[in-house]
């Protein structure tokens, strides 16, 4: 809106000129606006621009999101510390009103869910060192935190490890898990009867061996996977379910968490209600829908907006008004037969 009126500029000053009832109404609440209002407006676009596109970012639902979130998030929080300390003071009060509320949900790393980390470690274009990076960035000791950088990169990739551990169990490669659905697994010590001495020594090298060799492949597909390159996240145009679906052969485990991960839709909140002491956005009929309904209401809208065949609508009313011409004729060719037989009677 603000930056709509920018343009109009000189036609409200013009009407300013022009209608003095626009100048009366005006004065009875703060006057009409100054050279200074329309520089301050000016300034304070491309503060404000910066969420109105993270909230139309992370809210899209045909494209993937669960990645997004994690840079809107990290990089709003950067840009409010940088404003709290701008030499406009307008920037400085609204910067810091709007980073004691960003605070309120993420200032403590604690009771953030690692899935937003995760995301975006499985995103090829930025993977574990960048999401480190940004935590310093707003936790690290260096930047007023409480969080040195290998206590970021600890507890990221502690949630990194325990959820691919989980799949990996999963997928049954854990400790020769993989083999027993082969079937080729060995008796147990106590149960086996072996014929000599290195028979036995054998067959309890080779489960030893299975067992090994099991772990070090389920942890190598992680390793190998944050040690390759990353890709070029300059390329508009990546697409990143389409880069699992190429590589979920080469990362098989990673490929089912990714399938998992992104498919998470972001539900945000409007920012107008994040950053606004006033009311609710959302009224009382809205907000009291159940979760069925509101899952009907997605899909309904979903469907009708996913059309793209064009619709000729004069062509539609002609056949409606075909159908119902017969439908009339019809209906009179039946009450002649029904008057004939009473007739015939």
């Amino acid at each position: 809106m603000l930056e709509s009126a920018l343009k109009f500029q000189r036609a409200f000053e013009r009407l300013e000129e022009e209608d003095p009832k626009y100048k009366v109404e005006l004065e009875k609440l703060k006057g009409t606006p100054k050279e200074l209002d329309w520089s301050y407006v000016e300034s304070l676009v491309p503060f404000l621009k910066i969420f109105y596109d993270a909230t139309m970012k992370v809210s899209g639902s045909l494209y993937v999101t669960s990645n997004d979130l994690f840079h809107v998030v990290y990089g709003i929080a950067c840009m409010l510390k940088k404003e709290t300390s701008s030499k406009v003071y307008g920037h400085k009060v609204m910067a810091k009103r709007m980073k004691a509320k960003h605070d309120k949900y993420w200032g403590n790393l604690d009771n953030i869910n690692p899935l937003l980390f995760i995301a975006v470690v499985l995103d090829p274009r930025y993977k574990l060192e960048y999401v480190v990076f940004a935590l310093d960035e707003v936790y690290g000791k260096d930047n007023g935190g409480d969080w040195t950088k290998e206590e970021l990169h600890d507890k990221v990739k502690g949630f990194l490890d325990d959820m691919f551990k989980n799949y990996s169990e999963m997928r049954g490669v854990i400790c020769g898990s993989s083999s027993r659905s082969g079937g080729s697994v060995e008796p147990n010590d106590e149960n086996e009867e072996c014929e000599n001495v290195e028979d036995y020594l054998k067959r309890k090298f080779k489960r030893k061996r299975i067992e090994d060799r099991a772990g070090e492949t389920t942890i190598s597909e992680l390793e190998r996977y944050l040690k390759a390159n990353i890709e070029d996240d300059e390329d508009k145009n990546f697409d990143i379910l389409a880069w699992w679906k190429k590589h979920s052969s080469e990362y098989p485990i990673l490929g089912l968490m990714a399938k998992d991960v992104l498919a998470i839709p972001v539900y945000t909140v409007a920012s107008e209600s994040a950053f606004s002491t006033g009311g609710r956005v959302l009224d009382a009929f809205r907000s009291s829908l159940t979760p069925l309904v509101v899952e009907s209401l997605i899909c309904g809208q979903n469907w009708l907006r996913s059309s793209t065949l064009p619709i000729d609508m004069e062509e539609k009313f002609e056949e409606i008004e075909e159908l119902e011409q017969e439908l009339k004729e019809f209906c009179l060719d039946d009450s002649t037969i029904m008057s004939d037989l009473v007739d015939d009677d």
